[in-house]
């Protein structure tokens, strides 16, 4: 796994309410975001996590 990558798993173990998340992919598409928005990255995510319910990135 590349160092630079985290588990869907850990993920949710770490994640609270308002950590952003930024996303690099490497297909086509994902290259074709971040060559056309000048940028390393072509998603990012929020988290929600309330108690009583499974933390939400999105």
């Amino acid at each position: 796994m590349n160092p630079s990558t985290v588990s869907l798993e850990r993920a949710l173990d770490e994640t609270r309410t308002g950590d952003i998340w930024l996303f690099r992919g490497h297909s086509g598409p994902d290259r074709a975001i971040q060559s056309m928005t000048n940028s390393p990255v072509n998603h990012v995510g929020m988290t929600v996590a309330i108690d009583d319910m499974p933390p939400l990135i999105w």
